[in-house]
């Protein structure tokens, strides 16, 4: 399914006359819109506007692309939402104005690198009671190390979210216990 999916893609690419080829042996892209979208367009787009979900879907694509090819990369982003990853561009394109949105995407992985999941595996059930989250063991291995790191752990408790609703608390947010996206990325100060 997935190679007649790409085949239909690269089909449809070449139709159009868009160039299907990644990079060439320079590393030059011979990318098109929405990758060659000014970052002042970026940065001055309404939050319905179509280059914003165009940039998204865009995004979403080459970063699943990229933890494909990167060896040793399951996944630049395993809780980082769609927004979040476009607020992440819209921040380097408002600091950038004459870039292109391929350079805050270059920057964007690069900067998510250090933290991306290693191995993919079973997601685990992560319950309040109310709300159930799944995510991987890998990143519930490293909120652990993480809340004990900054104390908020407690010693010989295995619960991989013990010391979150302190951690939240201190932090000022809704004291859920569940690692939700604004509790990770203070908790991981991204």
């Amino acid at each position: 399914m997935r190679r007649i999916i790409i085949f239909c893609v690269a089909v449809a690419a070449t139709q159009i006359g868009q160039s299907v080829m990644a990079a060439d042996s320079l590393g030059r892209y011979a990318a098109n819109y929405p990758a060659t979208l000014g970052c002042d367009k970026l940065t001055e787009a309404d939050r319905d506007a179509p280059e914003l979900y165009a940039v998204a879907a865009f995004a979403e694509g080459w970063l699943s692309a990229h933890a494909k090819l990167t060896p040793g990369t399951f996944d630049f982003t395993p809780w980082q939402s769609i927004e979040y990853v476009v607020a992440q561009l819209r921040a380097y394109c408002a600091a950038n104005p004459d870039a292109q949105v391929l350079n805050a995407l270059d920057q964007l992985t690069s900067f998510l690198a250090p933290d991306a999941l290693k191995e993919g595996g079973p997601p685990r059930t992560v319950t309040n009671g109310e709300q159930l989250i799944m995510l991987h063991p890998e990143l519930l291995d490293r909120i652990r190390a993480e809340l004990k790191a900054q104390g908020f752990a407690k010693e010989g408790d295995e619960d991989p979210m013990s010391g979150l609703k302190d951690f939240q608390r201190n932090e000022s947010l809704p004291d859920s216990g569940m690692p939700d996206e604004r509790t990770l990325q203070r908790l991981f100060k991204k």
